[in-house]
């Protein structure tokens, strides 16, 4: 714990403070949300050292287990709460947002980052052509209730059966994925030897932690995530009436900053390619297979009908041509630093589009 404790990061958790103070003295909608935002930030970075610790000493359903629960805190407070406010629009842009950023700006800044240290960077190309196929699939899922709504004569109530019979399949599809990955096929995702290998490994045991240590890291952490998110998610409105920003760039672009981390950029820069796939790509299935049906599910369960997976024409748009460039770009197993320099572009066009929509 000693070595948590006198990290230099620990200074950026006055703003996890300061997040409690602006919230508990009404202070403006734009002042809450932009603090309680770089709250997320030490938070998420601690949880990754308890998730690292987890991950080292466990594989399996424990690791995966771990991984489902504290990797999608921020995504399930947020789910819930705009689910209480009933903000469908701005929930399921915010959900489609987080696939975005992770195919664009989190993969983008990985690649620019593996980029720096070397000329190509090797990654498991079965690995990346397992996590296109599913990628397709699952965006493909959500893509054909929106299409049934738009093209074809829907049946009354059609689309809501639809939605949640469709987020059945998904999670039963994601718990064989899970066990793809930690069972039957472990080495398929953990293949390519990175180049600083020896130098990961020695940094691995000093921030290994005992699991009581680990447990107790993440749960922390987890709980002023919590607040922040509520926090900041509480004052979106505010926002939104007080400010230009439209309801798609907010959902899009804003929110799933708070659910993005370093991971995938630090392990591009040592080298660890497959742990940056499995970080932005391998997430992006997750958040496709797993947390949005689980919040259509929660939402049948909040009897809100009104959450489906029936999506704004715009994002689903964006989320297919982005499915497409990911799936061709990622087949060949390598990466330079301009092929992020082309995700990140990608992802300000989009984001530029988002600003002059409702």
């Amino acid at each position: 714990m000693k070595h948590i404790l006198l990290r230099k990061t620990n200074i950026l958790f006055v703003f996890v403070v300061a997040g409690f103070v602006v919230q508990y003295f009404n202070q403006t909608p734009s002042v809450v949300f932009s603090i309680n935002l770089l709250a997320i930030f030490p938070s998420s970075f601690l949880m990754g050292i308890g998730l690292k610790s987890m991950r080292m000493r466990y594989n399996g359903l424990v690791q995966a287990v771990f991984y489902m629960t504290f990797g999608n805190v921020v995504n399930l407070v947020t789910a819930i709460i705009l689910l209480r406010k009933r903000q469908i629009r701005l929930l399921q842009t915010s959900l489609i947002g987080g696939i975005l950023s992770n195919m664009h700006l989190m993969l983008g800044l990985g690649f620019l980052a593996g980029g720096i240290r070397a000329q190509e960077r090797i990654y498991s190309d079965d690995m990346a052509s397992v996590f296109g196929s599913l990628l397709t699939l699952s965006v493909a899922g959500l893509v054909l209730p929106t299409a049934s709504q738009l093209l074809a004569k829907p049946v009354a109530d059609g689309i809501v059966k639809q939605s949640r019979a469709i987020a059945i399949v998904f999670i039963i599809v994601y718990f064989g994925l899970l066990y793809l990955q930690f069972y039957t096929h472990y080495s398929l995702f953990n293949s390519v030897e990175n180049d600083n290998y020896e130098e990961e490994l020695q940094e691995a045991d000093d921030e290994e932690l005992k699991v009581s240590s680990a447990i107790l890291v993440m749960v922390i952490s987890a709980t002023f995530i919590g607040f922040n998110t509520y926090f900041a998610v509480n004052s979106l409105e505010g926002l939104l009436n007080t400010t230009n920003l439209t309801t798609s760039f907010v959902g899009i672009v804003l929110l799933p900053l708070f659910t993005n981390d370093l991971e995938p950029i630090q392990a591009a820069y040592k080298g660890d390619m497959d742990l940056c796939l499995q970080t932005t790509v391998g997430k992006c299935i997750q958040n496709t297979m797993f947390v949005i049906p689980l919040v259509v599910i929660i939402g049948w369960g909040m009897r809100i009908d009104e959450m489906t997976l029936y999506f704004n024409g715009f994002d689903v748009t964006a989320l297919f041509a982005s499915t497409l460039y990911i799936t061709f770009l990622t087949n060949n197993g390598k990466s330079n630093w301009f092929e992020g320099i082309a995700l990140l572009g990608m992802f300000v066009i989009i984001s530029i589009s988002a600003y002059y929509i409702e």
